[in-house]
This record gives structure tokens, sequence and C-alpha cells, in this order.
């Protein structure tokens, strides 16, 4: 998974993107946006594999990296 220069800075690189490691889809489901369209919502876990690190030492909490 890789998670682009977006969001909270405490977890974001400056800019490109950050190797997340690898992730299992446990489960997908549909839902319909305000738009109307269509989109796919995907569970994702972590697979057995090192915590990713941030910048300056530490790990993603667990909330950031099991549901996207």
């Amino acid at each position: 998974m890789r998670s682009p220069a977006s969001g909270d800075p405490k977890y974001s690189p400056a800019s490109g993107y950050r190797y997340d490691g690898l992730y299992r889809i446990v489960d997908v489901w549909p839902e319909q946006n305000s738009d109307g369209f269509r989109i796919w919502r995907f569970h994702l876990v972590k697979a057995d594999a090192p915590e990713p690190s941030v910048a300056g030492g530490g790990s993603l909490p667990h909330e950031a990296r099991c549901e996207v």
C-alpha cells in the first residue's frame, strides 16, 4: 500500500508516497455517495510485517493501520 502525502502531516511525507507494507482485504462492500454514485469500501488488515515507520521514529496509530 502506498499513501499519498496528504492528510495528517505527522504521518505523511513532505512529498511523494510512503510505503506502508502489505495488507489483506477482509471485507468489501458497496455504498452510495451523496452524488448517487456507487463507491466501494474496503476493510484492510495489515499483513504480518514490521510496523511502518514515521519520520522521526514511532509507528502509526492502530486506527490508521487497519481500516481505510
